[in-house]
Parts: structure tokens; sequence; C-alpha cells
């Protein structure tokens, strides 16, 4: 297996307020979507919105932390530059 880290930090919009459960063995999982957004020129000049949806997972701690302190809120500013559905990943020890 490569050791290597990747980091991604989105910033967005979370969809709906984040499911928040337990597996069988005791670890608690957080699953949120987070919905981000791009503007850019097409080929004619005129400006082109994207929204990408991304299904994030926490575990542990991190879930604890996304149950206390995500929920879903208006905003008005969202900004990011992804092509692909990232995973917010900590895998149990």
């Amino acid at each position: 297996m490569a050791r290597s880290v990747n980091k991604v930090t989105l910033l967005g919009n979370v969809g709906k307020d984040p499911e928040i459960r337990s597996t069988a063995g005791g670890t608690m999982v957080a699953s949120l979507t987070l919905a981000t957004s791009d503007r850019q020129k097409d080929a004619q000049g005129n400006w082109q919105d994207r929204t990408e949806w991304h299904n994030l997972k926490a575990f542990n701690r991190t879930a604890e932390i996304v149950r206390d302190y995500v929920e879903r809120v208006p905003s008005s500013t969202s900004r990011a530059r992804s092509r692909r559905t990232v995973g917010m990943t900590r895998r149990p020890a």
C-alpha cells in the first residue's frame, strides 16, 4: 500500500443535517452531503455555474464533532475546485 496523504479542503453548503449512527461494534459514523459550487466562462464567454455534491463520512471522534457542530444552514458563499467525490474518512484503529 502506498504511504501518502491526500488532503482536500471543501468549503460549501451542507445539504441536510448529518445522519448519525453506530455500528454493531460501537463505532460512531456520521454521514452528510456537501454541495460545492464553481463558476467559469464557457467558449462563448458566458458564465456557467456548476454544483457538485460530495458524500462524506466521519468516524469516531470526528463523527462526534460533526454531530455537535454541523447542521444545514443557509449560506451565501461557497467555493471549491474539485471534480471528484471525496470522502472524509478516518478509519477506526
